[in-house]
């Protein structure tokens, strides 16, 4: 059987670009399957004459719409890994070409983003893709609830996943006082808010956050960090250093209210390693996490924010429990596992089987 993976692979690494990989290197593992690959934006990540830059995306749409018949030629089953934004403009044509050939065809959509919130022609259209395809995939329960809402039955929940790592967390501190995050370092993701939080506690407090992840604005500058009491720039964190990094630290903290917020990958490696969290309610956020491992704070309030690392560092045996019961629920979301699914999913369609549950 041989897959057609459409997506967009690193370099950069970033959240996508990392679950397309974790699956693309699974699927060439496999004896089950041989991969074919088709980069989207290949042309835009290579090194050349900066006032040619604009014409990127012109080039790469015009090679992919030039070429993707002979990719979907030679493949069994179609697979489509796209953020929402680029769902109209790459799953279209793939569609198009997909019932032509008589192939099926597999769209796999990132982030919580819905796209019945978009303007009614983008609305349409992204409907139209999801509800035409063999199989539309989307990360979030929430989205998934809301596609079959809307008419489209065959939607299945594939969610973002981690490679679960083989850390040992054994020799915890006597009470939970360093706190960590790994993301975008940015306003809506709740930055300034922790740093108000932080803010409140005492002068004397033994609670300390650590930021890890790439500026991204103008509000969480470094500088802005380095002025917060208790909080510190740990700098970015390339991908295969985030275990060993976040295993030093008590629990993790995640204040968002980024608007595009699907599973963070990084909340899902903090629980893998056994890390409990303190998440806002925003989104599908608290999807992947339960109260046997978090603490759920109000969106945008220092105040409860504070009162929930405190409540981390003087209750002991809770924290201490939640430790535990973090690891059970980050293997939900294991790479392994669900790459296993997708394989089986695909399987199905090129043997003629419908069932996909």
């Amino acid at each position: 059987m041989k897959i057609l993976m459409i997506a967009d692979f690193p370099p950069p690494e970033g959240g996508v670009t990392i679950l397309v990989k974790a699956l693309a290197d699974y699927l060439k593992d496999s004896s089950e399957c041989s991969l074919i690959t088709y980069d989207i934006m290949q042309k835009s990540k290579r090194k050349g004459i900066s006032f040619l830059k604009p014409f990127d995306n012109i080039y790469t749409l015009i090679k992919y719409l030039v070429f993707l018949p002979f990719f979907i030629h030679k493949a069994d089953v179609i697979t489509l890994h796209l953020p929402t934004t680029k769902i109209i403009t790459f799953a279209i044509p793939a569609l198009l070409w997909s019932k032509v050939m008589g192939k099926p065809i597999i769209l796999r959509k990132f982030g919580g983003t819905n796209f019945y919130s978009y303007s009614s022609l983008k609305r349409a259209l992204s409907h139209f893709v999801a509800r035409s395809v063999n199989l539309y995939c989307a990360e979030t329960k929430t989205l998934i609830e809301s596609a079959m809402s809307n008419g489209i039955t065959n939607a299945q929940w594939f969610p973002n996943n981690r490679i679960i790592p083989s850390i040992s967390r054994e020799n915890l501190r006597d009470q939970c006082s360093e706190f960590v995050y790994v993301g975008q370092i940015r306003e809506e993701k709740g930055l300034a808010v922790l740093s108000e939080a932080l803010s409140l506690l005492p002068e004397e407090s033994p609670i300390h956050v650590t930021l890890y992840g790439s500026i991204c604005d103008n509000v969480i500058t470094e500088e802005f960090i380095n002025k917060t009491p208790h909080m510190k720039y740990g700098g970015s964190l390339p991908s295969d250093k985030v275990h060993e990094t976040i295993a030093k630290y008590d629990c993790f903290v995640f204040p968002t209210f980024w608007h595009g917020e699907g599973y963070p990958g990084a909340l899902i490696e903090a629980l893998s390693i056994g890390l409990p969290a303190i998440i806002s309610d925003w989104g599908a956020v608290g999807e992947v996490t339960d109260a046997t491992c978090s603490v759920t704070v109000p969106v945008k309030d220092p105040k409860a924010l504070a009162e929930s690392m405190m409540f981390m560092y003087e209750n002991v045996s809770t924290w201490r429990s939640m430790t535990h019961a973090a690891k059970n629920r980050g293997s939900l979301f294991d790479t392994n596992r669900w790459s296993t699914i997708f394989l089986g999913w695909c399987q199905d369609f090129v043997t003629g089987g419908k069932n996909v549950d």
